[in-house]
């Protein structure tokens, strides 16, 4: 494999594992799920669904792509 190439691929597995772990906004995984803000929340409470993160109270919740990605997968 030529040098070129493979720093190519290198990069671009770098940015894939990059977005892997995005942090999404409440909003943006209710649309990813196809329900409301209020059944992602009210399922995290009742852990059926992956805790989000908050950096500091004041704070959106977030969720880590990677997190929703799997949960998608084995409800689906």
């Amino acid at each position: 494999m030529d040098k070129q190439l493979e720093t190519e691929i290198y990069k671009i597995l770098e940015k894939l594992s990059q977005t892997k772990n995005r942090l999404l906004s409440r909003t943006e995984v209710a649309t990813l799920v196809g329900k409301s803000s209020a059944t992602i929340q009210r399922w995290e409470s009742e852990g059926l669904f992956p805790k989000s993160k908050r950096p500091n109270n004041k704070c959106k919740a977030m969720y880590r792509e990677s997190e929703v990605n799997a949960w998608i997968k084995s409800n689906a």
